[in-house]
């Protein structure tokens, strides 16, 4: 199997997988380690709202992780008519480590 590397942005990189059956496989990959460590310290920092409690932090979720939603949820961070979507994988105890505090949503 032929790979190459396609593109790289950021922590984000792109990679092109020749198959054996004359087919390809494109592959999205990124190193969410740091992401989720940060996380997890966040999670026990502070209750989670900024000074003067108008904002709160929630989550960090890596690229990678939002490409896996769309694909296999058909959930987009980013549009606002999925919200109660984004929610339910928030508090979903396979996602945990994305979440950054323990504001229930």
């Amino acid at each position: 199997m032929q790979s190459r590397l396609l593109s790289r942005r950021g922590p984000v990189e792109t990679w092109y997988h020749a198959q054996p059956d004359r087919t390809f496989v494109i592959e999205t990959r990124q190193d969410v380690r740091p992401i989720l460590e940060r996380n997890k310290a966040l999670q026990t920092a502070n209750d989670g709202f900024n000074r003067k409690r108008d904002l709160a932090r929630v989550a960090s979720i890596p690229i990678v992780v939002q490409y896996e939603w769309l694909k296999r949820y058909g959930v987009n961070i980013f549009d606002p008519d999925q919200e109660k979507a984004v929610r339910r994988l928030l508090n979903d105890p396979e996602w945990r480590y994305l979440r950054t505090s323990e504001i229930y949503l």
